[in-house]
Formats: structure tokens, C-alpha cells, sequence
């Protein structure tokens, strides 16, 4: 049997330790971007309650009532655009 020594076995050990790394690296770059991924999708409650605006209806009518607007608001129809003379 021949002799193994460093010089036969420095290529397929290099080959192998390639390998290892590309498999690590493509791992975390899998976990990265499905991590981001989901964090982009991901809908968050609170942020979407902070943003809300809410109207507190007891004050709007007060505060109608005291501006003498009509509650509720009186929808007016659109009027026609005016015919051009020619």
C-alpha cells in the first residue's frame, strides 16, 4: 500500500474545505434572507394602530352644533359643467 502523505492529499482536502464553506455561507445566507423576507411581510399591529387616526364622534357633533354645522353633513350634488358659448 502506498504512503499517504501531504502533497497527495493537500487538493481533495482543499476541494473539501471549499466545499464546507460555500455549504456554511449559502446557510447563512438562506437564514438572512428568509429572516428579512419575513420581516418585510410581516404586518405589526401596534405600528398600524399608532398611525391610526381616531375621531371622537361626541366632539365632532359638539363642536358641529356649536359651529352651526348640519350632522350629519348634507351631501350636495354636483353641479354640471357650464356649456362653453361659441
Amino acid at each position: 500500500m502506498n504512503k499517504l502523505n501531504y502533497k497527495k492529499i493537500i487538493y481533495p482536502g482543499t476541494l473539501i474545505l471549499i466545499i464546507l464553506v460555500i455549504v456554511v455561507v449559502s446557510f447563512f445566507t438562506i437564514r438572512f434572507l428568509t429572516t428579512n423576507i419575513n420581516a418585510a411581510f410581516d404586518i405589526n399591529e401596534s405600528a398600524l394602530e399608532a398611525s391610526t387616526i381616531k375621531i371622537d364622534i361626541e366632539s365632532y357633533k359638539l363642536a358641529a352644533k356649536k359651529l352651526d354645522i348640519p350632522y350629519p353633513a348634507a351631501v350636495v350634488p354636483p353641479t354640471p359643467p357650464a356649456e362653453e358659448e361659441q
